[in-house]
């Protein structure tokens, strides 16, 4: 899942087609709530995704969680 990459796997994999202008971690607004996402995707892939219980950061104020991604500005060469 997007959030589990680090900036280097994802410079190594694009770096032969692509010159990347910029890399950010940025939040994508989910459907779903915390609960949701437990009741709907099965646990392996839930694990290490989710925010924290304590992650303010990672529920909006509609109690929708944020997912992590990468947003990434690319040329391809």
């Amino acid at each position: 899942m997007p959030g589990s990459l680090d900036e280097a796997s994802l410079r190594r994999a694009f770096a032969n087609d692509w010159h990347i202008e910029r890399m950010q971690r940025r939040r994508y607004t989910s459907n779903m709530t915390r609960d949701q996402w437990r009741e709907q995707v099965p646990a392996e892939l839930v694990s290490g995704i989710l925010p924290a219980h304590d992650d303010p950061e990672g529920i909006d104020s509609q109690g929708r969680v944020l997912m992590p991604i990468w947003q990434i500005t690319a040329q391809l060469t």
